[in-house]
């Protein structure tokens, strides 16, 4: 069995780990192909998890042939999906106990693909932002890579100041799961709705229904 004091530094994804904003992109990923004429499935779907926006967006031009330019994508992405942020989204079940748990005995951060003015009204609406030492947002890299590229990942333990190997993150989707381990990470993985096989999660060194799993508690708690 792993020991707590392995770990100096817990890292939580924050779409479909602190809140089920993963529900309501369904919907809009839908929406937003069939706008554009594309069809959605599970090739699509999988080619733009977990990317920063503008990658997403970089994608949506050179594979699905897409006309408009990065900066029109992501602002007509970014005007559909506030809504989420800003009223819809709810924090998962567990979050907030494990967290507390947490606080103070170690290290932590939000690390997300989302831009800030996703992550900003979800600190506010449900006053967590106390409980993180560091926020990051993958459009803080100087390169713009998101998930599976493990440069935030890897930011993230720069500004803790604290080894990768000396971290645990938590994550709920493949491209997340590749991100944290190519960081040199321990992965907890919690597949959310667009995991529609928990064998896509295969990479991660452990696999827990909820935040409220045992294995979770025993790792860094007990």
């Amino acid at each position: 069995m792993l020991k707590k004091e392995r770990f100096k530094a817990v890292l939580f994804d924050m779409d479909g780990i602190i809140i089920n904003s993963e529900i309501y992109w369904e919907k809009i990923e839908k929406e937003y192909a069939r706008l554009k004429g594309l069809k959605y499935t599970d090739s699509y779907r999988r080619t733009i998890m977990a990317l920063s926006e503008r990658e997403l967006a970089e994608v949506l031009r050179a594979r699905h042939g897409l006309k408009e330019t990065v900066e029109q994508i992501v602002t007509e992405r970014g005007f559909m999906a506030l809504g989420i942020y800003k009223k819809e989204a709810k924090l998962l079940p567990d979050f907030l106990l494990l967290i507390k748990k947490l606080h103070g005995k170690y290290k932590i951060a939000l690390v997300s693909s989302s831009p800030f003015k996703w992550i900003n009204p979800i600190l506010r609406r449900f006053k967590i932002k106390k409980y993180f030492d560091e926020i990051i947002s993958a459009e803080e890299m100087r390169d713009g890579h998101g998930k599976p590229h493990p440069a935030i990942y890897l930011f993230a333990a720069r500004r803790l100041g604290v080894r990768p190997k000396d971290c645990l993150v938590f994550e709920d989707s493949v491209n997340g799961v590749k991100a944290a381990k190519a960081a040199g990470m321990f992965c907890v993985a919690v597949p959310g709705v667009w995991v529609k096989d928990r064998r896509g999660v295969g990479e991660a060194d452990l696999v827990a229904k909820h935040l409220g799993d045992r294995k979770i508690v025993e790792i860094l708690i007990q």
